[in-house]
Protein backbone atom coordinates (compact mmCIF):
# COMPACT_ATOMS: atom_id res chain seq x y z
CA UNK A 1 0.00 0.00 0.00
CA UNK A 2 1.23 3.49 -0.80
CA UNK A 3 -0.04 6.46 1.23
CA UNK A 4 0.91 10.12 1.56
CA UNK A 5 1.64 11.70 4.92
CA UNK A 6 -0.86 14.54 4.36
CA UNK A 7 -3.86 12.18 4.27
CA UNK A 8 -6.80 12.50 6.63
CA UNK A 9 -5.76 11.05 10.03
CA UNK A 10 -8.25 8.18 9.91
CA UNK A 11 -6.56 6.92 6.74
CA UNK A 12 -3.14 7.01 8.39
CA UNK A 13 -4.37 4.93 11.34
CA UNK A 14 -3.38 1.84 9.33
CA UNK A 15 0.26 2.74 9.78
CA UNK A 16 0.06 2.33 13.55
CA UNK A 17 -0.21 -1.45 13.34
CA UNK A 18 3.23 -3.03 13.41
CA UNK A 19 2.16 -5.78 11.02
CA UNK A 20 0.72 -3.28 8.55
CA UNK A 21 3.73 -0.95 8.74
CA UNK A 22 5.90 -3.37 6.79
CA UNK A 23 3.46 -3.38 3.87
CA UNK A 24 2.89 0.39 3.73
CA UNK A 25 5.07 2.99 2.10
CA UNK A 26 4.35 6.55 3.17
CA UNK A 27 5.38 9.29 0.76
CA UNK A 28 6.51 12.30 2.78
CA UNK A 29 5.88 15.92 1.92
CA UNK A 30 8.66 18.49 1.88
CA UNK A 31 6.72 21.61 2.81
CA UNK A 32 3.53 20.64 4.67
CA UNK A 33 1.47 21.51 1.60
CA UNK A 34 2.41 19.51 -1.49
CA UNK A 35 3.20 15.90 -2.27
CA UNK A 36 5.74 15.74 -5.11
CA UNK A 37 3.95 13.83 -7.88
CA UNK A 38 7.17 12.27 -9.19
CA UNK A 39 7.97 10.90 -5.72
CA UNK A 40 4.47 9.47 -5.33
CA UNK A 41 4.47 7.85 -8.76
CA UNK A 42 7.90 6.32 -8.12
CA UNK A 43 6.65 4.78 -4.86
CA UNK A 44 3.86 2.95 -6.72
CA UNK A 45 5.58 -0.17 -8.05
CA UNK A 46 4.97 -3.86 -8.74
CA UNK A 47 4.76 -4.57 -5.00
CA UNK A 48 1.86 -2.14 -4.59
CA UNK A 49 -1.61 -3.63 -4.28
CA UNK A 50 -3.59 -0.58 -3.18
CA UNK A 51 -3.26 3.21 -3.36
CA UNK A 52 -5.80 5.00 -1.17
CA UNK A 53 -5.46 8.66 -2.11
CA UNK A 54 -7.38 11.89 -1.61
CA UNK A 55 -8.02 13.90 -4.73
CA UNK A 56 -7.72 17.05 -2.60
CA UNK A 57 -5.60 16.92 0.56
CA UNK A 58 -7.61 18.10 3.56
CA UNK A 59 -4.63 19.72 5.32
CA UNK A 60 -3.55 21.99 2.49
CA UNK A 61 -6.23 21.83 -0.25
CA UNK A 62 -3.50 20.67 -2.64
CA UNK A 63 -5.17 19.05 -5.65
CA UNK A 64 -3.41 15.84 -6.68
CA UNK A 65 -3.18 14.58 -10.24
CA UNK A 66 -5.62 11.71 -9.81
CA UNK A 67 -5.40 10.67 -13.45
CA UNK A 68 -1.61 10.23 -13.30
CA UNK A 69 -1.81 8.32 -10.01
CA UNK A 70 -4.54 6.00 -11.32
CA UNK A 71 -2.68 5.38 -14.58
CA UNK A 72 0.54 4.53 -12.72
CA UNK A 73 -1.26 2.22 -10.29
CA UNK A 74 -3.03 0.39 -13.09
CA UNK A 75 0.23 0.09 -15.02
CA UNK A 76 1.73 -1.93 -12.14
CA UNK A 77 -1.48 -3.85 -11.38
CA UNK A 78 -2.58 -1.92 -8.27
CA UNK A 79 -6.05 -0.66 -7.37
CA UNK A 80 -6.91 2.91 -6.37
CA UNK A 81 -9.37 4.09 -3.74
CA UNK A 82 -9.99 7.73 -4.62
CA UNK A 83 -11.29 9.85 -1.76
CA UNK A 84 -13.30 12.71 -3.29
CA UNK A 85 -14.71 14.09 -0.02
CA UNK A 86 -12.66 17.30 -0.10
CA UNK A 87 -12.90 17.48 -3.90
CA UNK A 88 -16.64 18.13 -3.90
CA UNK A 89 -16.16 21.88 -3.78
CA UNK A 90 -13.72 21.69 -6.69
CA UNK A 91 -15.88 19.36 -8.75
CA UNK A 92 -14.78 15.80 -8.10
CA UNK A 93 -14.86 15.00 -11.76
CA UNK A 94 -16.10 11.92 -13.48
CA UNK A 95 -14.78 8.90 -11.62
CA UNK A 96 -15.72 6.67 -14.55
CA UNK A 97 -13.61 8.80 -16.92
CA UNK A 98 -10.73 8.69 -14.44
CA UNK A 99 -11.07 4.87 -14.39
CA UNK A 100 -10.58 4.73 -10.63
CA UNK A 101 -11.33 1.35 -9.11
CA UNK A 102 -13.14 2.71 -6.07
CA UNK A 103 -14.25 6.15 -4.91
CA UNK A 104 -15.63 7.39 -1.61
CA UNK A 105 -17.00 10.72 -0.50
CA UNK A 106 -19.57 12.47 1.62
CA UNK A 107 -21.85 15.48 1.73
CA UNK A 108 -21.24 16.92 5.20
CA UNK A 109 -18.80 19.71 4.46
CA UNK A 110 -18.88 21.14 0.96
CA UNK A 111 -22.30 19.93 -0.16
CA UNK A 112 -23.96 21.17 3.07
CA UNK A 113 -25.52 17.78 3.69
CA UNK A 114 -26.30 16.12 6.98
CA UNK A 115 -23.84 14.10 9.02
CA UNK A 116 -23.50 10.44 8.17
CA UNK A 117 -24.39 10.76 4.49
CA UNK A 118 -21.69 9.20 2.36
CA UNK A 119 -21.40 7.47 -0.97
CA UNK A 120 -19.12 5.02 -2.68
CA UNK A 121 -18.38 3.88 -6.20
CA UNK A 122 -17.01 0.54 -7.35
CA UNK A 123 -15.94 0.21 -10.98
CA UNK A 124 -18.22 -2.51 -12.39
CA UNK A 125 -15.44 -4.82 -13.57
CA UNK A 126 -13.84 -4.67 -10.10
CA UNK A 127 -17.12 -5.66 -8.46
CA UNK A 128 -17.68 -8.55 -10.86
CA UNK A 129 -14.14 -9.89 -10.59
CA UNK A 130 -13.84 -9.84 -6.80
CA UNK A 131 -14.87 -13.08 -5.11
CA UNK A 132 -15.09 -11.15 -1.82
CA UNK A 133 -17.41 -8.43 -3.10
CA UNK A 134 -20.59 -8.23 -1.10
CA UNK A 135 -23.85 -9.32 -2.75
CA UNK A 136 -24.94 -5.65 -2.83
CA UNK A 137 -21.81 -4.64 -4.72
CA UNK A 138 -22.17 -7.51 -7.18
CA UNK A 139 -25.85 -6.62 -7.71
CA UNK A 140 -24.96 -2.98 -8.41
CA UNK A 141 -22.36 -4.11 -10.97
CA UNK A 142 -24.98 -6.23 -12.73
CA UNK A 143 -27.27 -3.23 -13.32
Amino acid sequence: MVLVDLEFPSILIFTRSSSARRAIEIVRNADGIHIPLEKLLAAIDERTLLVPISMVLFRSADILDARAIIERAHHVGAHVVLDVFQANRHGAGDVTALQTDFAVGGVLKWLCGGPGVAYSYVRPDCARSSPRASPAVRAQAAV
